[in-house]
């Protein structure tokens, strides 16, 4: 029977530590884990509501950044349309300004040009003088002397 004595004492024993367990133990470690169940909870249900709130945030970062690229493009535009408007004045003005370089040209050209002919009438009328001259020594008869006289004059005329 002392088999069965230590084994009664053993299982008394041993129903008494499971008791002191359950009752110090047990207790205390349920609600330590439930407690770090709720931590888990709660840290799971904090990342998702961040996970929420990065969403927005990138759904309002994308909405902006859509809202600056038509800015920018708008922007784009108008600075084309201005370098295409100062483009078209610079032209225009250099346009005018050929104008009135041209205009001037021909103006200095014929200025140059009468003053040419005027030259070329003085210098035939000295050469027609110094012709008349010539022909006057040689004693020409009348008839030569009207003929070289009618050519120079309507030489004069031509020019």
């Amino acid at each position: 029977m002392n088999i069965n004595a230590t084994l009664i004492i053993q299982l008394i024993s041993f129903l008494i530590l499971v008791g002191l367990l359950a009752k110090y133990l047990y207790k205390p470690l349920t609600e330590f884990l439930d407690k770090r169940a709720e931590q888990v909870q709660q840290v799971i249900d904090e990342a998702k509501n961040d996970q929420q709130e990065a969403r927005k945030n990138l759904d309002i970062s994308k909405a902006r950044l859509d809202e600056v690229r038509d800015e920018i493009l708008q922007l784009k535009a108008e600075a084309d349309k201005q370098v295409d408007y100062h483009k078209r004045q610079i032209v225009d003005e250099a346009k005018k300004e050929a104008g009135h370089i041209v205009s001037r040209s021909k103006e200095e050209i014929e200025k140059q040009a009468r003053e040419a002919r005027e030259e070329i009438k003085k210098q035939v009328g000295d050469l027609s003088v110094d012709i008349a001259r010539k022909i006057i020594e040689k004693e020409l008869d009348i008839k030569d002397h009207e003929h070289i006289i009618r050519n120079a004059i309507e030489g004069i005329k031509k020019n």
